[in-house]
């Protein structure tokens, strides 16, 4: 009988789920964008590491197309950005992919995050820090953004078209594996993380470069 998987080091972000699938135990460990699969030996009895299945890379939107926004560009609806300020915990900027801190300033634009125009290309409400910000660049998940219980999941293919199948209510310690899941799949470009309640662009995964 199974009794210990493999200990794998991912600091203290690091997350474990076990699952049951053909009657046997298996366990995915993730964290720092680095999703890892642990299973048991098959003769012996003792757990190895079986092997790293994806790396994978949070990207928030391009600087080129926020700095235009931050200088008053005119946003995918032809309107001039919306300025407020924030009153605390519930806006992220979709370019620092971090907190837009109480009292600060910052731009409500409606934004189409896709080079091209089809049906699938959808335009949606974000919010962007007002004054210049520096791009997410980290590894892993951005450690600010991703506060809400879960998030909607979609992979879309080369052709920027949602792949059926792949959309999925996510809970927030499982956006890395399931976004590793989708990625698997040859057809697909990238993964989408939306907001579950209102749809709203969060930030884009893809395949990290070697």
């Amino acid at each position: 009988m199974l009794t210990q998987f493999v200990a794998v080091s991912l600091g203290a972000r690091a997350r474990y789920r076990i699952f049951r699938k053909a009657k046997m135990f298996s366990a995915i460990a993730q964290g720092s964008g680095r999703i890892f699969c642990i299973a048991p030996r098959m003769k012996g009895g003792s757990p190895y590491l079986r092997s790293i299945l994806m790396t994978i890379q949070f990207h928030p939107l391009p600087t080129d197309v926020v700095r235009a926004y931050q200088a008053g560009g005119l946003d995918a609806l032809g309107n001039v950005p919306e300025r407020s300020c924030s009153d605390g915990d519930g806006y992220r900027c979709r370019h620092c992919l971090d907190v837009i801190a109480h009292g600060a300033q910052m731009l409500l634009v409606a934004h189409c995050p896709f080079e091209s125009r089809n049906p699938y290309a959808e335009v949606g409400p974000l919010f962007i820090c007002a004054k210049a910000c520096a791009p997410f660049k980290g590894t892993g998940q951005p450690p600010n953004m991703f506060t809400s219980p879960d998030f909607l999941l979609k992979g879309y293919t080369h052709a920027e078209r949602i792949k059926y199948g792949t959309g999925k209510i996510t809970p927030v310690a499982e956006l890395e594996s399931y976004a590793a899941q989708i990625l698997e799949d040859a057809d697909i470009a990238f993964v989408d993380v939306r907001s579950a309640r209102n749809n709203c662009w969060q930030a884009r995964i893809t395949r990290a470069q070697p």
